[in-house]
This record gives C-alpha cells, structure tokens and sequence, in this order.
C-alpha cells in the first residue's frame, strides 16, 4: 500500500505524490495549483480514489 503525501517538487510547486516505502520513491499523482491547498487538494484526491464520479471534471495530472 503507497501513502499519498504531499511534498514539494524541484522548482517549489506543492504536489501530491504515491510515496513508495520500499524504495523512497514519489510517483507523482498531482501537480498543485498555485493558491490552491495543498491538503485540501490532497483530500480532494483521496475523495475522487475512494468515491470515483465519473462525471466530476478531471483532476489536472502533469
């Protein structure tokens, strides 16, 4: 099971990431917004994997 976290990428934009435990990697799921929350982003993600709505607008993946 990978943690979805959120950490900061190379050039300072917040992301949120599936953190792999094994090897310490971050495969990234989501390119923050700027403004937006990154823990309200992060919940808004979890939401949409849990509860998928097939006709919410996509969530923006880089």
């Amino acid at each position: 099971y990978r943690s979805i976290t959120v950490s900061i990428s190379k050039n300072g934009q917040p992301m949120i990431c599936a953190a792999n435990p094994q090897d310490g990697s971050c495969r990234l799921l989501y390119q923050v917004p700027n403004g937006q929350n990154p823990q309200q982003a992060r919940q808004e993600l979890l939401r949409r994997v849990t509860n998928p709505q097939p006709n919410l607008p996509p969530i923006s993946v880089y």
